[in-house]
């Protein structure tokens, strides 16, 4: 978690703010990827795409009795995901934030 909050400090996003997005949605995923990395252009926005798709996706399983998520759903989520996690590891290191 600390490495999350100097990755936003480091981005210009203050504390007080972080701290609000946080109360009020319980998370910073979506928010803070959206607006403070995907329009800068720090984040491709491919990668926003698919944690939106895989959301939803999500919520659908989880939430509703209506539309089924077939297993190349799945697995092009997984496969999403892998690419996200590689590019974030990349992107950390590169901001010395995390060590390779």
């Amino acid at each position: 978690m600390k490495r999350i909050k100097r990755l936003f400090t480091s981005e210009g996003v203050d504390r007080e703010t972080y701290v609000r997005f946080v109360e009020i949605y319980g998370t910073t995923e979506g928010v803070f990827l959206g607006r403070d990395f995907v329009e800068t252009g720090e984040v491709p926005h491919n990668f926003f795409t698919h944690l939106r798709t895989a959301f939803s996706l999500r919520q659908t399983v989880d939430y509703s009795f209506v539309g089924d998520v077939t297993e190349e759903d799945a697995r092009e989520n997984i496969g999403s995901a892998g690419e996200f996690l590689n590019f974030t590891l990349d992107y950390l290191c590169e901001k010395w934030l995390l060590e390779g």
